[in-house]
């Protein structure tokens, strides 16, 4: 599995993921996190995985792990299609502002993402919302005495 751009003049982000080899690994970071979220992006329905649109899968782990869904774009109108109602909707850059703000306390005031799944996103826009929180993690710290 590599995680290399196919976007090749288009790198918008100075690091790049680790994928995650082990499916195990991947469900005790889900299981440990007590407020985790998934944001479900736009290229859901165009994406096939095994024949079957993307969103498919999404909805079935969605449904088995109930791990909360935020749907962005036109996604929430491909999600009531199928039956399945998200917890949330509203535009990506939106959801990636609230995850990125500390203050923050997630979808129905419970608590803010520990963990935060995005799937089926444009590479340049997720790019771009993970900025904003990897800018408020590395602000320099004052140390005056």
């Amino acid at each position: 599995m590599s995680c290399e751009p196919w976007q090749c003049a288009e790198i918008a982000a100075s690091k790049k993921a680790n994928p995650i080899q082990k499916p195990e690994i991947a469900v005790a970071m889900i299981q440990k996190a007590s407020h985790p979220l998934l944001i479900a992006g736009s290229n859901l329905t165009e994406r096939l995985m095994e024949g079957r649109p993307a969103i498919e899968f999404v909805i079935e782990f969605a449904k088995a792990s109930k791990v909360p869904v935020v749907a962005t774009a036109h996604m929430v109108g491909e999600f009531f299609k199928r039956g399945y109602h998200p917890a949330a909707f509203m535009n990506a850059m939106e959801i990636g502002q609230r995850v990125g703000d500390p203050s923050w306390l997630g979808l129905g005031g419970k608590g803010h993402p520990d963990l935060v799944i995005m799937v089926g996103m444009p590479y340049y826009m997720q790019a771009l919302i993970l900025s904003w929180p990897q800018t408020l993690c590395t602000r320099p710290q004052n140390h005056d005495s």
